[in-house]
Order: C-alpha cells, then structure tokens, then sequence
C-alpha cells in the first residue's frame, strides 16, 4: 500500500505558530515509511512543514519521524526510534 493524504489525521497545532504534529496508520512496514518522500503526496501537495513531527504505526513498528524537508517535490524526514 503506498501512502494516501487520508491516512495522516491529527494536524494538532494547525493555525498556529508552531510545529504540527500528525498520526498515521499504515500496513506498509517501517521500511517503507521512513523512506524519504513516503509522505509526497499523489498531488504534490501535503500540509507538511519542516520540523512537524508524524507518529506512525507501521505494520511491524511505532516510528516517529521528523520532518526535514518538505516540497511539491519531495519530503525528507529524520526518525527517532519508539521504544
């Protein structure tokens, strides 16, 4: 399964001024998700900044990845290991 925009819920601290924080659910495994541009969207577009952070339940682990980049062409994220 490859991303879709309907998979990252949360967008808590959107309008503000701070760093955003999004969930994810997937069946794609770790792997997958902190590859970079996982996250680039079909469209070219997701609401995504630098430093927002995404906390994600892959199929074979809980990932929280930082976003380090993020364009209509591509998004880069950092991850931080879950225990």
């Amino acid at each position: 399964m490859a991303f879709v925009k309907t998979m990252l819920s949360g967008n808590i601290g959107a309008g503000g001024l701070g760093n955003k924080l999004f969930f994810c659910a997937t069946t794609d495994n770790k792997a997958a998700v902190i590859a970079d541009d996982y996250f680039l969207d079909d469209d070219g577009y997701l609401a995504l900044s630098a430093n927002d952070v995404i906390i994600v339940t892959a199929s074979d682990a809980a990932v929280a990845l930082r976003v380090t980049a993020s364009s209509s062409t591509t998004v880069t994220t950092e991850y931080v290991e879950v225990a």
